[in-house]
């Protein structure tokens, strides 16, 4: 029996699994922030990487010349997918005195690609597009990372990751937020750098061979050592002092990124596992670009399971981790499907 495009499962040799897992472990982790059911010590310990993650795979998997396509198909998504959120907002919430205020708001924010700016009168986090500032930020990470990647030999690609941390502690002391994520760009675009080197090592397939076990030995150290200095998921509100701020966070998010890679790559080894880590790996930017709608949806139901003790609360981590995971893989199915069928019907018109 053949399944439905949503439950298949894309295989052959031009995928690697450990990297179709580790991105389902961010974007499974991301929903699971944002639905807080991250708490405690393990959460500082995810904080750290799971949003660096897919900017090294992104970098691991970069193809030469590849730069403006990436970006149009990430732009697209951004815009596209912002819009229509906007519109379900504006035509589910009740515009009334002062809500009606945000709507130049909601629509300047888009624009602008940040959202996270308290105090600042054109920018709100609203219309459940705050999480879309990732897409912003990865279209002018990558754009830098493609401008940089051409410096060769292991000399220049040290200078180029100095330069682009020494970027990036210097523009966190521009006064305001810059459009589209500018600031962090040159942080985004060293963890593309990064993922890059990982694939020429072939590291998600031999993590345990050749210099596999003594990266693997840096990383862990690494990451033990400079844990805590996450600093709300990338964003970076805080100015660094000197270079040492991300240069610091750099190689905090790289080595867990590379350990989490590692694990993923035995993970893959477990039939179940396997399904539900590479399933939400292969939907990762629907189930990024959604989640925060659905989880919307999904409290208005959590209230009616508020008196259900401790039963009530499993039952809505599982609702989390599987029914959110699958309603941002349809609505993004539908809303392709949608896109798809505009744009042929444009094509048409005279």
């Amino acid at each position: 029996m053949k399944l439905p495009v949503l439950f298949r499962l894309q295989g052959g040799p031009g995928r690697v699994g450990a990297l179709d897992a580790a991105r389902g472990f961010a974007v499974l982790a991301v929903v699971a922030a944002h639905a807080t059911l991250l708490r405690g010590p393990a959460a500082g310990w995810i904080y750290e990487f799971y949003v660096p993650l897919f900017f090294v795979l992104a970098g691991y998997l970069a193809a030469p010349g590849g730069a403006l396509r990436r970006i149009g198909r990430v732009a697209g998504q951004y815009f596209g997918v912002s819009l229509t959120l906007f519109a379900i907002w504006f035509a589910a919430w009740p515009l009334r005195g002062r809500q009606t205020e945000l709507v130049p708001r909601a629509l300047a924010s888009i624009a602008y690609g940040r959202f996270y700016a308290p105090g600042q009168p054109l920018l709100t986090d609203c219309c459940w597009s705050g999480q879309l500032w990732f897409c912003t930020l990865l279209c002018t990470g990558t754009a830098l990372f493609y401008l940089v990647r051409r410096v060769r030999g292991a000399v220049g690609q040290a200078a180029v990751l100095a330069a682009l941390l020494a970027a990036a502690q210097l523009l966190r002391q521009a006064p305001v937020l810059l459009p589209w994520c500018l600031d962090t760009a040159p942080l985004a675009a060293a963890y593309l750098l990064g993922g890059s080197w990982l694939a020429r090592l072939d590291f998600a397939r031999r993590p345990l061979r050749g210099a596999g076990p003594a990266l693997l030995a840096v990383c862990l150290a690494a990451y033990v050592l400079l844990h805590d200095t996450y600093d709300l998921n990338l964003r970076v509100y805080g100015q660094w002092q000197s270079i040492a701020g991300p240069a610091a966070f750099f190689a905090a998010g790289m080595a867990g990124s590379v350990l989490c890679i590692a694990v993923c790559a035995a993970a893959v080894r477990v039939p179940g596992l396997r399904h539900i880590l590479c399933w939400a790996g292969q939907h990762s930017m629907d189930i990024f670009c959604w989640h925060v709608f659905w989880l919307w949806v999904l409290d208005l139901v959590r209230t009616r399971l508020s008196g259900a003790g401790a039963a009530g609360l499993a039952l809505y981590a599982v609702l989390v981790l599987a029914a959110v995971p699958a309603a941002c893989a349809a609505t993004g199915l539908a809303w392709r499907a949608a896109a798809g069928a505009l744009r042929r019907r444009l094509r048409r018109t005279p």
